[in-house]
């Protein structure tokens, strides 16, 4: 394999340094590989008003994906990170570094041997060492190399040991790859006896987590921090939050975000986009439309921080292209319409870290306030008609032995017209109920265990907010939890498409 230069951790320092001392806005000239999306109308002059002793910070935007299994996706992402000149951050699970047939070699801290909620890493040695060989030019073309663990099971109940135990065995899976998937020859997976590493980093280069699900607690910064991690990526946080420093790691949030021109609310993921929008099921009619929708919110996010307090950008992604590969579209616009902006760096989790580690506390507590010298607001291209963010809210309830209620809140209430926004009820996929908006709607309805009830306030084919609930198994009640609150939560097992491997 032909070796590229390295990226050495030396330069990114001087970088951020760079970066950090400035106190003037740097000139960045869009890259010739750029796109059309970043047209000549995106202009930006100095402004120099504030004159707050605190420098301007870059606007960091961080990419990154969950998972590493499928090997087309990997050729595709590093091809377009070289092409257009920005660097990923590779969270990837140990299992995926192991053959189904020498699963039991895993032993997951809760469910014991050979068990992982997202498989393991096929059938194929090719396969294997293919994904081998892909994080190996991922590294050297200065991408970044982190954690996802193992097995892919909710860890927010694990002790500081079953989190030990699966550092210990994610160590053991990657960087034994060859010697955990011997032939029956008694060779390993190379075709050599030995246990070499086949990679061109060592341990110490791995220095950031993203749990499984975002399920941590306590527990898991102790073990982080005992195992040498320098951060976690594990939280979330409103859009315009800095990271922050607790217990020895930095903490890099994902985002609260809610999507242009609704009241939906979802994280900075594509599982979870996948989730609200079409509530895990591939929809192919629609493919365009949520393209359009996870663009204009991942837009609406930046700017937002750009002209804000510059509050970093944070995009998590996996390697499995949901409803019709419409988020690695979207996400691919986004990064080819900002990422040569002036005064934006697309970089990696490391270089975050190290540009945070190179300021003092009070300066970043003006970052967070927003306390430096702003340039002059920035505006982008919209690519949608729906632009947008509501504040709006809807619960469902079940107040009679067949009666149910949906209550409306929220301050962009009163800007929504009767005569031009509908709430339609459905009842198993099938509409029963259609009337203009009101603060509370009601129905009767005749309802058994596990029907499903769903809330829609729309204008015209424009959906505004969801609300779909199961009604109970056996019990016919009511849950708390509408389908749409798992956009909240973390990337489920199916985000990394088990199910198709």
């Amino acid at each position: 394999m032909t070796q590229k230069r390295l990226f050495s951790r030396t330069q990114v320092s001087l970088v951020a340094s760079a970066l950090a001392l400035s106190l003037t806005l740097f000139a960045c000239a869009p890259s010739a590989k750029s796109t059309s999306a970043m047209s000549s109308s995106v202009t930006q002059t100095p402004d120099i008003s504030n004159q707050s002793a605190t420098s301007r910070p870059p606007q960091f935007v961080l990419f990154a994906f969950d998972g590493s299994y499928n090997n087309d996706f990997w050729e595709e992402s590093l091809s377009f990170a070289k092409e257009n000149d920005v660097r990923f951050t590779y969270f990837v699970s140990g299992v995926y570094f192991l053959l189904n047939t020498n699963k039991n070699i895993y032993r997951e801290p809760t469910q014991g041997v050979g068990k992982s909620a997202i498989g393991f890493g096929g059938n194929s040695s090719e396969g294997l060492l293919a994904r081998v060989n892909h994080v190996n030019v991922a590294f050297q073309d200065g991408n970044e190399i982190g954690s996802h663990a193992n097995g892919h099971f909710d860890g927010t109940r694990y002790t500081v040991s079953e989190w030990k135990s699966e550092f210990a065995q994610f160590w053991q899976l990657l960087f034994g790859v060859y010697n955990n998937n011997r032939g029956l020859n008694g060779t390993s997976l190379n075709g050599l006896a030995d246990d070499s590493s086949p990679f061109l980093f060592s341990r110490k280069d791995i220095t950031g987590f993203r749990a499984p699900l975002l399920g941590r607690s306590s527990a898991t910064d102790t073990a982080l921090v005992d195992a040498g991690f320098q951060y976690d990526t594990s939280r979330t946080a409103e859009p315009t939050h800095w990271p922050y420093k607790s217990g020895g790691l930095w903490e890099f949030p994902l985002a609260r975000l809610t999507i242009a021109g609704t009241a939906k609310r979802t994280l900075s993921m594509d599982y979870n986009f996948f989730m609200v929008q079409s509530h895990a099921h591939e929809d192919a009619a629609h493919t365009e439309k949520y393209e359009r929708e996870m663009l204009q919110t991942y837009q609406n996010y930046f700017l937002k921080n750009y002209n804000g307090n510059r509050a970093p950008v944070h995009i998590g992604h996996h390697f499995v292209p949901f409803n019709g590969g419409a988020y690695w579209r979207a996400m691919k616009r986004f990064a080819q319409t900002v990422c040569h902006l002036p005064e934006v760096k697309c970089g990696t989790y490391s270089e975050l870290q190290e540009f945070m580690d190179s300021h003092s506390k009070s300066e970043l507590a003006h970052y967070q306030a927003g306390d430096f010298p702003h340039s002059s607001a920035l505006d982008l291209p919209k690519v949608s008609s729906h632009i947008q963010e509501l504040e709006l809210s809807g619960n469902l309830e079940k107040v009679g032995t067949s009666t149910f209620t949906f209550t409306l809140d929220g301050k962009d209430f009163v800007n929504l017209k009767p005569a031009q926004v509908v709430v339609s009820w459905s009842l198993n996929g099938v509409v029963v109920k259609e009337g203009p908006i009101s603060k509370v709607s009601r129905i009767e309805i005749e309802t058994k265990a596990n029907d499903t009830l769903r809330l829609s306030v729309h204008s015209g084919k424009h959906e505004i907010l969801t609300v779909t609930k199961t009604l109970g198994d056996g019990t016919n009640a009511m849950p708390e939890a509408s389908h749409e609150s798992k956009a909240l939560q973390g990337d489920q097992p199916e985000a990394h498409g088990f199910l198709a491997h």
